[in-house]
């Protein structure tokens, strides 16, 4: 399986995106609304209590269809719970209805990997990377998920110089870009 980029501060820049996106809102009734059970999951999922946080996202997710971030914190607890066929799943409908959000393809290309369908991974960044040719997450990912597929190696590795070609402030574009340079000659 490729060595996969999992990052801490990816995962809480994320969560702290969503609970923000989340913002509460309890409807006439008293009902909780899609908004505030996304809130209340996310809190559930904080504080070591992934089922219940799983459980109440999948009734927001009822709720709002058609909404993305739904969809999306519930990929996300299914997918750090190693449920990765249901976590994809609910990722490619937050892409559906989000595609234009390279944090979202991001998200689905790692899940994919995970899932060692490189193929599909590889698809992902490159969109993210359109969106967001910034970002080293995207371009590292689809590098990645090309290199370590059967025939997708040498345009991998050119993503990579590509990638060495490019002007960044960033630390962690250029770290990430040497430990994926290392993973070349494994």
């Amino acid at each position: 399986m490729p060595k996969q980029i999992l990052l801490k501060s990816l995962f809480s820049a994320a969560f702290a995106c969503l609970t923000l996106a989340s913002a509460t809102a309890v409807n006439a009734k008293g009902a909780l609304s899609s908004d505030e059970l996304t809130r209340q999951a996310v809190q559930l999922y904080e504080h070591k209590q992934p089922q219940q946080a799983i459980d109440l996202e999948g009734q927001a997710v009822k709720r709002k269809r058609r909404q993305w971030l739904p969809h999306a914190v519930l990929s996300y607890f299914l997918w750090h719970q190693s449920r990765w066929q249901d976590a994809i799943i609910e990722g490619k409908l937050a892409t559906r209805l989000a595609p234009r959000n390279p944090r979202l393809l991001i998200n689905l290309g790692i899940m994919q990997q995970g899932s060692n369908d490189l193929a599909s991974a590889a698809v992902c960044f490159g969109k993210a990377r359109a969106l967001a040719p910034a970002d080293w997450r995207a371009w590292i990912g689809q590098a990645q998920s090309l290199m370590f597929s059967a025939d997708g190696g040498s345009e991998g590795l050119s993503i990579l110089h590509e990638m060495a070609s490019q002007d960044s402030n960033d630390f962690n574009w250029y770290y990430e870009l040497g430990q994926a340079y290392l993973l070349v000659d494994k």
